[in-house]
């Protein structure tokens, strides 16, 4: 019986990073499809030094957000995600991470990519600056990095210039997102029985991640706090991990076991100590709050004879 093909995409990226930061330049313009358009870029301060860094893209796209949310209210006020992108907050984010195309060029000049290619670029890429025999160079790469691209390209991949009311309008968006697309490689691994993407950039990663997510929002973790992706069809996940969720669940077991030996015993007993290992034992861990003495009975044992054995405090049902 033959199998279905896997479908495998990487959660992780090699970017390049130039150590002398970025800028936004206001002067530039950019003829689409015959329109006229003012627009911003982000350019590399200092072209000649940079590095490779390894990028989580669901870290990356998670920092993004959780700047954007902190950076919308006081003190540090912006009226719209526009004056975010303009921001020295976004510049950091950009500084951290590196522009979204910077490597589409040098990686897609490869040739026909597979598994071996894509080991072939790792490898070069958690190397440098050493040079490897292969059809990578260093002087290619800095022929062909790329050094400067649109502020709009950010804008869009985190949820600017979306159309409202189903306008039937030229989109900006369906146009650099379709753009960051076609900067991601499919190839078949035939020993693994995978179809694969190789993103050629952070841009390509990226819109590959979240639009595979369902254009995820970002949600706090109801046990554990941290922010995760929220992937789920309605935007109704609660927990970052299924870690969390089984804790949550135990921690509420647990605190509604406390709650119950407290209203019957709390006057002598103190049950704070209990765990949820207690619970599955059918345990009652508890302190006497006259003496001191510390106890893990049979729940069964404790509650026919809920008593203190060296000062015989007792409370009945």
């Amino acid at each position: 019986m033959k199998k279905d093909v896997n479908f495998k995409t990487n959660i992780n990226v090699y970017n390049i990073v130039h150590t002398s930061g970025y800028k936004i330049n206001h002067e530039e313009r950019l003829n689409i499809e015959g329109k006229t358009i003012r627009h911003s870029t982000i350019e590399a301060i200092d072209k000649r030094n940079f590095i490779f860094k390894k990028i989580n893209i669901a870290n990356f796209y998670i920092e993004v957000e959780e700047n954007k949310r902190i950076f919308r209210g006081p003190p540090k006020y912006f009226e719209n995600e526009n004056d975010y992108f303009h921001s020295e907050e976004f510049i950091k984010i950009v500084n951290k991470y590196g522009l979204l195309s910077a490597t589409h060029k040098f990686v897609s000049s490869m040739h026909s990519i597979d598994g071996v290619q894509e080991m072939i670029y790792t490898n070069f890429a958690e190397s440098y600056p050493s040079d490897i025999s292969s059809d990578l160079s260093i002087d290619r790469l800095n022929k062909e990095l790329i050094c400067s691209e649109l502020l709009a390209e950010w804008k869009i991949l985190f949820g600017e210039g979306k159309k409202k009311n189903n306008e039937a309008t030229w989109s900006v968006q369906d146009y650099f997102l379709n753009k960051f697309f076609n900067k991601n490689v499919l190839y078949i691994d035939q020993e693994k029985n995978e179809m694969k993407i190789f993103h050629t950039c952070l841009g390509g990663a990226l819109a590959v991640y979240k639009y595979s997510k369902n254009d995820p929002e970002l949600q706090t973790c109801k046990f554990c706090g941290s922010n995760f992706v929220d992937s789920s069809k309605g935007n109704i996940q609660k927990f970052c991990s299924e870690s969390c969720r089984a804790k949550h669940y135990r921690q509420k077991k647990l605190d509604s076991e406390i709650e119950d030996l407290t209203k019957k015993y709390g006057d002598n007993f103190d049950f704070s100590p209990m765990k949820y290992l207690d619970i599955i034992r059918r345990s009652t861990r508890f302190i006497c709050k006259n003496c001191g003495k510390k106890y893990l009975k049979n729940k069964s044992d404790f509650q026919s004879n809920p008593t203190c054995s060296i000062c015989n405090h007792n409370i009945s049902d």
